[in-house]
């Protein structure tokens, strides 16, 4: 399990894990690449074994390999930066990381802080627009 947008000082990094995870999980983070662990990452190691390939601080990519001798696959956990800008190195990394995933499955899953199509992103009006359209009226105390 993938927990994204935490931003978790080294100091609360134990105390988070044992707060998101159940006691007998493993887990990682990518405080090592960043100022904060934005990313956390959680597994039951009865079930899976792990094998982390890469971390930034936009991602953290890890192939799973199930016990039970199932086919192992590829996990991104994903918390992109919010400036277009920055979310260039990303990019570069997600695409890296198709050419060497060969042919497993590969899921990605996370906070992209992208859209796909300019209408798909939330426009935010400011209060007297709002109040205008619901036809409201501001009270100014004195």
């Amino acid at each position: 399990m993938g927990v994204v947008e935490t931003k978790v000082k080294d100091s609360n990094i134990s105390s988070t894990a044992k707060s998101c995870f159940p006691s007998h999980w493993l887990s990682v983070h990518n405080y090592s690449v960043g100022p904060v662990a934005r990313i956390f990452l959680g597994w039951d190691p009865t079930i899976f074994g792990n094998s982390i390939l890469f971390s930034s601080d936009q991602l953290i990519v890890s192939e799973f390999l199930p016990l039970d001798g199932s086919a192992s696959f590829v996990l991104s956990v994903v918390y992109g930066h919010n400036r277009a800008v920055d979310r260039r190195q990303l990019w570069d990394d997600m695409r890296t990381i198709a050419n060497s995933a060969g042919t497993k499955p590969w899921v990605q899953m996370g906070d992209f802080n992208t859209v796909r199509a300019a209408s798909e992103r939330l426009v935010m009006l400011d209060l007297s627009h709002i109040v205008h359209l619901s036809h409201l009226s501001l009270v100014n105390k004195i």
